[in-house]
């Protein structure tokens, strides 16, 4: 691949000028404005060059596209495991596995879990590379073979990948064609249009993964090197012999050995015209997906096996009779990440609780148009309704912390209420809000732990449509660590009656005040009036007995286990 440079621009156009001449030169051209030198002067002769070029470049009439690849890959320990000991030197800070694996790659953890853990370079005597060997499984799609390929020269081998039935065994254009290998030890393996000479040099890691593995797979899309009549394409690969690509592949181990003899796949594609019809893959928007209420329309992506032009309608019929056409990436390097082309397009007139149909269909490059259409509906929904929130007013506890139910119920919407509520403290930034622990549903709670102190939630629900509804609530946390008062007792005929300060639960024992409170004699509810009243406790009455009391409120405060509340003598009432 040549990669021009800023450099060589300069060398070919303007290395025997200075800045102002390029200037001149490009405003005599009418490539820039009049006006464009003095902004030029102000930024440094450097960028005015870098900039005149660049403008030159890209406005020139003779363009050609050059494909720039980027990639993020993670970082990878050093090769072998010279290091390994390093791990082992500071008895103060023992060897865990991260640090041990992070000095080389064939570091090893020996003794994990112990007091004495040991990093060590495990097989430091190896100097055998990996194996490879085909992988028939991994060959997809079905009807493919390995073939030994006999034009690889030893000590390289090679094999060709085959269709059965077909002429030359050759595979059609932008088939989704897989392939692998097996090592006979973890590896890391590489793959590249040409052979060279080691493994750092090859351009791509086999699989786009860069672990160690015993079983490696690689897809690709075929390219396509042909027009109908097998001239070569224009825009199309040109690392092909006659229609025939070969991959040259080299693997890795840990410790740095690498195979000198490099394994070769190779296939080739199908001549003639093409007269097979571009498919539909998949599309961005599922059939049967909700809607926003309100969403007059909605945009969508199809993705197709080759390039190809595609057009919308809302009723199935033929491709040339469909109204709606789509934006289409149809140059053959313009590939997703799953090997697809990609059209776009707005989806309009959708109507709320309709059912929304919609129908696609593409012609590829060739002319062959797709002969059945790809239907799809979209749900038109109502909008969500978020009708109960809570808490509110006051919420008691008995400790430092109290433990408060954040609560929402939704209804309508896409799914009779189902959707997914998240909360917040700070309704103006929607990433702060989180999902509630219980939602997707159309009850949502959410648990939290909460000190004394006045709060306000938000929350924010939203269905499988896109429907939103938002709501808060205002609340109290009251710590109360307090045991309940006995505010009178008192001898209402053959029973005794006491009246505790709040709600309570209330005991006694005629012996002691040193019991568990759950094993004393209860007190019962006076349910005279209206209903029952727990700050009102009654007890069958002696003159004989001695009560010895104690009370617990509703958040569980209570006195010590050796104390009462209070001691009342029978024989005094």
């Amino acid at each position: 691949k040549s990669q021009p440079t800023l450099g060589a621009a300069l060398a070919g156009f303007g290395g025997f000028m200075g800045t102002s001449a390029v200037i001149q030169y490009l405003q005599q051209s009418q490539l820039l404005g009049s006006g464009f030198g003095s902004f030029l002067g102000t930024i440094g002769p450097l960028a005015a060059i870098g900039v005149g070029v660049a403008i030159f470049l890209s406005t020139a009439k003779k363009r050609k596209v050059e494909i720039v690849r980027f990639e993020c890959l993670p970082w990878q320990a050093p090769i072998g495991g010279e290091n390994c000991e390093k791990c082992n030197e500071d008895p103060s800070l023992p060897c865990s596995e991260y640090r041990c694996r992070s000095l080389g790659q064939a570091c090893q953890l020996l003794n994990p879990g112990t007091d004495k853990p040991l990093c060590a370079w495990v097989n430091k005597d190896d100097t055998t590379s990996p194996r490879i060997e085909v992988w028939q499984e991994a060959l997809k799609p079905r009807g493919l073979r390995y073939v030994p390929d006999n034009r690889i020269r030893p000590p390289n081998r090679g094999f060709k990948i085959m269709r059965k039935g077909a002429p030359a065994g050759c595979l059609n254009a932008f088939t989704d064609l897989q392939f692998g290998i097996k090592t006979d030890e973890p590896a890391q393996c590489k793959i590249d249009y040409e052979l060279k000479d080691t493994f750092d040099d090859m351009g791509f890691y086999f699989g786009e993964t860069t672990l160690y593995d015993v079983e490696h797979v690689q897809r690709l899309k075929v390219p396509q090197p042909f027009k109908d009549d097998g001239t070569p394409a224009e825009g199309g690969p040109v690392l092909h012999n006659d229609g025939t690509f070969t991959l040259w592949v080299r693997c890795r181990d840990a410790n740095g050995n690498e195979n000198v003899d490099a394994v070769a796949f190779s296939f080739c594609v199908a001549k003639g015209p093409d007269t097979i019809p571009p498919t539909i893959e998949a599309s961005s928007i599922r059939s049967g997906q909700p809607v926003a209420a309100g969403a007059d329309s909605v945009p969508i992506e199809i993705f197709t096996n080759e390039p190809a032009e595609c057009r919308w309608s809302r009723q199935d019929k033929a491709y040339d009779a469909m109204e709606n056409e789509m934006t289409c990436n149809n140059q053959l390097f313009e590939v997703n990440a799953r090997l697809n082309y990609v059209c776009s397009g707005e989806l309009t007139g959708i109507v709320d609780r309709e059912q929304n149909n919609f129908y696609f269909r593409c012609k590829d490059l060739h002319g062959n148009v797709m002969d059945k259409s790809l239907a799809l509906t979209l749900r038109g929904t109502e909008e969500l309704v978020l009708d109960e929130v809570g808490p509110n007013g006051t919420i008691e506890g008995a400790t430092s912390v109290v433990t408060v139910t954040l609560t929402a119920k939704t209804s309508h919407g896409a799914d009779d209420g189902k959707a997914v509520c998240m909360y917040s403290t700070n309704p103006d930034d929607e990433t702060s809000f989180i999902p509630m622990e219980n939602t997707n549903n159309f009850l949502h709670s959410q648990d939290l732990d909460l000190t004394a102190g006045t709060y306000r939630y938000y929350f924010l629900c939203v269905d499988a449509g896109g429907n939103a509804a938002r709501g808060d609530t205002v609340f109290t946390v009251k710590v109360d660590k307090k045991d309940p008062l006995i505010a009178r007792v008192y001898r209402d005929g053959n029973e005794l009656k006491l009246i505790t300060n709040e709600p309570a639960e209330c005991v006694y024992s005629t012996t002691t005040c040193n019991f568990n409170f759950e094993e004393g004699l209860p007190f019962v509810y006076d349910t005279a009036g209206n209903g029952v009243d727990k700050t009102q406790h009654l007890t069958e009455f002696s003159t004989e007995n001695t009560y010895y009391i104690k009370c617990q409120d509703l958040k569980g405060n209570r006195p010590r286990p050796e104390q009462c509340q209070m001691i009342v003598r029978g024989a005094d009432l």
